[in-house]
């Protein structure tokens, strides 16, 4: 039987699965995010611990992967050789002998769903991208900029815009929001003046912990600050995903924890009914691993064994 390992490693969490070619769970480990620039604490630690969950459950040891294959984000040009540094060494101190095939994010979770190679992924989690695939790789992109430059529409795009929202609600230069109380009493913010003690919570927050407020934002779906935030959201993630020209004939993958369910997807829906969502993109990193010692993974039955 062959062991296959299957990463998707995020800015906000990680997932490590082991799988054989039927699509069996065998093991699986999760851990905070292993994005470089975005995530919280250790990335190398948390990659580790996760794929040690995942053997540890299956009751194996690294020796038994025959294959591997990790969708990371931050792994395009601009970084990826430092991403992939970082990979093999949270590999290799989890017990992993086997060289990982390192692939976008974007890239399993197509593979995850998608019935053909050629098509059209947007994702929104903490960052925000649209890809188009040529036979299952990346043809072309728009935007995954990361926070400072671009990832509009994404989880922390939105948070950061709530915060703003909030800070012009409490200066006084903007539109009074229910989302303002709730906000500040979950950066347990309790100074005599809300702005400065905003400043201080908000001053060490890094794009995944921005993008851990969607939730609460979503929670106010029904003011209209937030309303318009949201639409807001919705508007610039279909712009991105426009951008690449897609037309009514392509087949489009949703992913991210942001288009998931919740008043983002609904607003992509009422543009796109009936669009698919790669809730389990970590099926396509398996799915690649099988490729690569040429087995063919029955997908459906490792996404349901997954939940």
């Amino acid at each position: 039987m062959a062991v296959m390992l299957g990463v998707d490693l995020g800015g906000s969490s990680i997932r490590a699965v082991l799988t054989d070619g039927a699509g069996a769970l065998l093991g699986q480990g999760r851990a905070a995010g292993g994005n470089l620039r975005s995530s919280v604490g250790d990335p190398v630690g948390n990659l580790a611990a996760a794929v040690r969950a995942a053997l540890d459950g299956a009751g194996l040891g690294g020796d038994a992967v025959a294959a591997a294959a990790i969708g990371a984000a931050g792994a395009a040009e601009a970084r990826g050789a430092e991403v992939a540094e970082m990979l093999g060494r949270g590999l290799g101190s989890a017990g992993i002998a086997v060289p990982a095939r390192v692939v976008p994010d974007t890239e399993i979770a197509y593979r995850a769903v998608a019935a053909h190679g050629d098509g059209v992924l947007l994702l929104a989690g903490t960052g925000a991208i649209a890809v188009r695939h040529r036979d299952w790789v990346t043809a072309s992109r728009c935007d995954g900029l990361g926070w400072l430059l671009g990832d509009l529409g994404s989880g922390a795009w939105l948070g950061l815009a709530a915060l703003r929202a909030v800070a012009a609600d409490l200066d006084g230069r903007g539109p009074a929001t229910s989302l303002t109380p709730a906000l500040l009493a979950h950066l347990g913010v309790t100074a005599a003046d809300p702005r400065q003690g905003l400043i201080r919570a908000v001053d060490p927050l890094r794009a995944a912990q921005f993008a851990a407020l969607t939730p609460l934002v979503a929670e106010h779906a029904d003011d209209e600050v937030v309303a318009d935030l949201l639409d807001e959201a919705a508007d610039l993630l279909w712009y991105t995903v426009r951008t690449l020209g897609l037309s009514n004939s392509e087949e489009l993958v949703l992913a991210g924890g942001l288009l998931a369910g919740g008043p983002v997807r609904e607003r992509i829906d009422r543009r796109w009914p009936g669009v698919r969502h790669a809730h389990q993109p970590v099926v396509g990193a398996c799915a690649l691993a099988a490729a690569a010692v040429g087995v063919r993974l029955d997908r459906h039955a490792l996404t349901e064994a997954l939940g």
